[in-house]
C-alpha cells in the first residue's frame, strides 16, 4: 500500500502535486477558522509536551499554503513524513487501547481540524479516513459531536479541493492553543455540517458506535468505530515494565 502510494505521487502529479505558497493578498476573504485548544489531557506532561511540539512543527508546513481543484491539499504531500531527522518526538498515540509514545504522535488533531474546515468550507472531499476506535464514557456515552480524520504515512492521507476558486491555509500558534484558518480569494458562505447522535449496536459480542456525517442536505460519511474503554494510564505513569511498548523492555 506504501509503495503504491508514493509511486502515484511520482506517476500522477496532477493528481498528487507538490504543494505551494501563495500571500495572503491572493485570498483576502476568511472563509472558516478554528482552535485546538490547550487543555488539560489524561496523556500524561511528557507526551502531552511531545503533541504540541509535534503539531507545531506540522503546523509550519501548512502555513500559506495554495489550494485549488489543480492543486488539491493532500496531508501527506503537504506535512511530509513525521520523522525523528525532521525535528519530530515521541508524542501521545492511542493503539490498542493504551496511550502510547510515538514519534509524531498527536498530529491526527491537526487532521480532525483541517477535515473539519473543508466541509464547513464547501470542499470536495477527495479522500477521508475515519478513526477506527471510539471511547466509551460510561453514562455520559461516546462524545462523536465532531468530525474527524485520521491519517498513516503515506497511503492513509486527507485529500480535498475546492469546487472553484483558491483557497489559502493559514496557521498561528498562541497561548490558547493552534488557530486554523481558510481564506479565499472571493467569499464563500460557510456550510453546515452536523454529526448524528451516537448509535450503539453489539456486533459478535463486541460494541461499535456508528454515527452519520452530513453537510447540508449531502452525506458526506458513514462511521463505524469499536467501543473501547478509555485508558487511565499512559507510559509516562504506568511503569509497566515487562510492556513491550516500554523503551527498556
Amino acid at each position: 500500500m506504501a509503495a503504491k502510494r508514493l509511486a502515484g505521487w511520482a506517476l500522477q502529479p496532477e493528481r498528487y502535486p507538490e504543494p505551494t505558497r501563495v500571500g495572503a493578498d491572493a485570498a483576502p476573504h476568511l472563509v472558516a477558522q478554528l482552535v485546538i485548544p490547550r487543555r488539560a489531557s489524561s496523556f500524561g506532561p511528557k507526551l502531552e509536551r511531545g503533541r504540541w511540539h509535534n503539531l507545531g512543527l506540522a503546523a509550519t508546513a501548512l502555513d500559506g499554503v495554495g489550494i485549488s481543484a489543480a492543486s488539491p491539499f493532500s496531508f501527506w504531500r503537504t506535512v511530509g513524513r513525521l520523522s525523528a531527522g525532521r525535528g519530530f518526538v515521541e508524542g501521545a498515540h492511542f493503539e490498542g487501547g493504551c496511550i502510547v509514545p510515538a514519534v509524531g504522535g498527536g498530529v491526527c488533531s491537526l487532521s480532525d481540524a483541517l477535515f473539519d474546515l473543508a466541509l464547513r468550507s464547501g470542499c470536495t472531499i477527495l479522500e477521508r479516513h475515519g478513526h477506527t476506535l471510539a471511547v466509551d464514557r460510561g453514562p455520559k456515552g461516546p462524545r462523536r459531536k465532531r468530525v474527524d480524520a485520521t491519517v498513516k504515512w503515506p497511503y492513509v492521507d486527507l485529500r480535498f479541493a475546492p469546487a472553484r476558486g483558491l483557497l489559502r491555509l493559514s496557521t498561528r500558534s498562541r497561548k490558547d492553543g493552534l488557530h486554523l484558518a481558510l481564506h479565499g480569494d472571493a467569499p464563500v458562505e460557510a456550510w453546515p455540517v452536523e454529526v448524528s447522535e451516537p448509535q450503539i449496536c453489539v456486533e459478535a459480542g463486541q460494541r461499535y458506535v456508528h454515527t452519520t456525517i452530513r453537510r447540508g442536505p449531502t452525506t458526506i460519511g458513514r462511521d463505524r468505530k469499536k467501543l473501547i474503554v478509555m485508558p487511565t494510564r499512559n507510559c509516562d505513569t504506568c511503569q509497566e515494565h515487562s510492556c513491550g511498548r516500554h523503551r527498556g523492555a
